[in-house]
């Protein structure tokens, strides 16, 4: 910068402006592709985890009775 003048110019003010708006919608941007990513690891996990695999009905023994629980 030559001077405060160019510094402080409108030009360069609406400059700034600009490149701080894009940096913000980018960061949104990419904060929702982030949560997406999150999101679609965890509905594969919940689709292909064993969890899914196990009878209802046994599930519901293994919380009334615990494994633990006959030691």
């Amino acid at each position: 910068m030559h001077s405060i003048k160019t510094f402080w110019s409108p030009e360069l003010k609406k400059e700034r402006a600009l490149r701080k708006e894009e940096s913000a919608k980018y960061s949104l941007i990419n904060d929702q592709l982030k949560l997406l990513n999150q999101e679609n690891q965890v509905r594969h996990f919940m689709n292909t985890s064993a969890y899914y695999l196990i009878p209802f009905n046994l599930l519901i023994t293994i919380y009334k009775f615990p494994f633990y629980s006959i030691l």
